[in-house]
């Protein structure tokens, strides 16, 4: 296959680990933490909607915190909407707005039903009740009141119990669109949620979700248009990335979930999690129907261009002199190629050597999601050893720094890196990053290269960086492109830029 026919096929396939596999995530309905996806958006405009209107009709007798102390409020007596005798009478709050009660007018003809569900998610947002003794004591089995419960619920946690550092690192901070999904309301991306079904018409539903050292606090309010009918809801969780990007091994943790509908306290539950390493990736689940979900595409988080060891690595390349500068694709194929090398024998010259010590990650309690421990471009150098993965993202952030973009190419049982020749991405090269090591290698001491004392195509580092490049290339050529058209599974080519474009960002160091 030529390297054109390569790159075509590379450049197809890319999207297919990438855009594609992201777009089955969030369009499947019914797997993990993208289960019944829909925009978080929906549930922000209504609460801006209710607020505009809460500000044009109700402020001037309730006060802009509903707590009634403006002048026209006191003199007609306006009540907070915290106190006690105004929450008794949640349940009969949109009949107020719409009929009118003493000196209130009625609002029912000039609001929609719309209209009023809006202006109630925002009051219910304000108001603080100033009788903490309204709410009952924390149990773990929801309330009820005169034996009839307003909702029944349920919490989740995806990734079977199981919280990703690595997920939420490279997927947070980004605004995915989402098929609009009335049914779904919340973080598209969310670890926790609640099932709920309620009971009545167009009920207020207030959901907290906590993780014990992990994440704040986190709530959302919303209006669940219709009775009998499930509802998914999963607030952003607001989470301590700082704290999550530190955590090195896997450590148990509590996720405490608390519901409230139409103001009655439903109760509290918790659901005990494992919280796995930052260096564990998933990269695969099952999902609807036994089937199993590609979610390699994370392997692209660990990339990391930005990180203070690759600028340290591109100046000793620089030092060597095997090229004169990083200019990415202002080079021809060939200086392309040489600025790849350059990296290479800076590697090699650091004593950075393949390790076979591939470690795969504890599966999950049903054995339905499958890691693999990933270790980041520091621990990789500093060590002086990586494994085929470790590898392949080293070389990917440093070519992803000079300009020069990367693939990751997954086989089952190993991985290798590729790179484009040119900027329009005709011409794709790929390189065997295990050979790092495997030969007699040169010592940071020999000499720099120079057109005549060491030239660097006569060199023995350029030789077994050839070698490494057509042993790499034959393998995609012979058996990764044809699998990939064959559609076989645990083939994939993950194109970095793509990935970005995708959402998927680098886990910080």
């Amino acid at each position: 296959m030529s390297t054109g026919n390569r790159a075509a096929a590379a450049t197809a396939l890319v999207v297919i680990p990438v855009k594609p596999t992201m777009k089955n995530i969030l369009r499947t309905a019914s797997f993990w933490l993208l289960l019944l996806v829909a925009t978080l958006a929906n549930a922000q405009a209504n609460h801006s909607f209710g607020e505009a209107l809460y500000t044009s009709k109700c402020t001037v007798c309730h006060a802009r915190d509903g707590s009634g102390e403006t002048r026209i409020g006191q003199t007609i007596g306006t009540k907070s909407f915290g106190s006690p005798e105004v929450r008794e009478n949640v349940s009969n709050w949109r009949d107020i707005i719409a009929k009118g009660k003493g000196k209130m007018p009625s609002y029912g003809r000039s609001l929609s039903d719309q209209q009023v569900s809006s202006l109630l998610l925002y009051i219910r947002s304000i108001s603080q009740p100033t009788d903490k003794q309204q709410y009952a004591p924390l149990t773990d089995q929801p309330n009820t009141l005169a034996g009839n419960s307003q909702a029944s619920w349920q919490p989740t946690f995806e990734f079977d119990n199981e919280l990703y550092p690595s997920f939420v690192l490279s997927m947070g901070g980004r605004a995915f669109k989402t098929p609009d999904r009335a049914r779904f309301f919340g973080d598209p991306l969310g670890m926790a949620a609640v099932q709920i079904r309620s009971l009545v018409p167009n009920a207020l539903a207030h959901v907290e979700i906590q993780i014990e050292g992990l994440a704040q606090l986190s709530m959302l309010d919303v209006v669940l248009p219709e009775a009998g009918q499930q509802y998914r809801i999963a607030p952003l969780l607001q989470y301590d990335y700082s704290r999550l990007a530190k955590i090195d091994q896997s450590i148990p943790a509590t996720v405490t979930y608390r519901v409230h509908v139409n103001d009655v306290d439903l109760g509290q539950r918790t659901v005990p999690i494992r919280v796995r390493s930052v260096n564990d990736v998933p990269y695969m689940a099952i999902g609807p129907g036994g089937k199993p979900l590609d979610l390699s595409f994370l392997f692209a988080a660990y990339v990391n261009e930005s990180h203070p060891l690759v600028q340290d690595i591109l100046q000793k390349a620089l030092n060597w002199r095997a090229v004169n500068g990083f200019d990415g694709y202002q080079s021809d194929p060939e200086g392309v190629r040489l600025q790849v090398f350059a990296l290479w024998n800076t590697l090699q010259r650091d004593q950075v050597h393949y390790s076979n010590i591939t470690t795969p990650s504890a599966l999950s309690p049903s054995r339905h999601v499958q890691s693999q421990a990933v270790r980041f471009i520091d621990q990789s150098f500093s060590s002086q050893q990586a494994n085929c993965v470790d590898g392949s993202v080293l070389f990917a952030s440093l070519l992803y720094k000079i300009g020069i973009q990367p693939v990751l190419v997954l086989k089952p049982g190993h991985m290798f890196v590729g790179y484009y020749l040119d900027a329009g991405h005709k011409n794709v090269e790929f390189l065997e990053t295990t050979m790092l090591g495997t030969s007699k290698q040169p010592g940071r001491y020999n000499l720099r290269f120079s057109p005549i004392l060491h030239p660097v195509q006569s060199s023995e580092s350029w030789r077994q960086f050839v070698q490494a490049t057509q042993y790499a290339t034959q393998v995609f050529d012979q058996e990764v492109a044809p699998a990939i058209q064959q559609h076989r599974s645990q083939y994939r080519v993950i194109d970095i830029a793509k990935a970005r474009q995708a959402g998927v960002n680098s886990i910080p160091r």
